[in-house]
């Protein structure tokens, strides 16, 4: 079985992709447990005008960075499949105007 010219470059893009990914988790593990040490230890001691505020806060942040993460890494993974199509095509079309 031979593999064609585009499936070692995906293959590579599979892997780099793994990288991100793996960052978006990490980090929103470590935001939910900063989340849980700040609600069993400091939330009792703030306003309740200021716990308002900083509850808005961290939502946004804990929903929004792996939002924001993957749809970056998705912006990166179709740059690479469609420059992937493009070079494919081109090789496809050298090889139909060759007598």
């Amino acid at each position: 079985m031979t593999n064609g010219p585009g499936e070692e470059n995906l293959v590579m893009s599979k892997q780099n992709d793994l990288r991100p990914f793996l960052l978006a988790l990490v980090v929103t593990v470590a935001l939910l447990a900063g989340v849980v040490y700040f609600v069993r230890h400091i939330w009792q001691d703030l306003p309740p005008w200021l716990s308002l505020i900083v509850y808005i806060l961290v939502a946004v942040a804990v929903i929004g960075y792996p939002i924001y993460s993957l749809a970056r890494w998705s912006d990166r993974a179709f740059s690479r499949l469609s420059q992937g199509e493009t070079k494919r095509g081109e090789g496809k079309r050298r090889h139909e105007d060759s007598p």
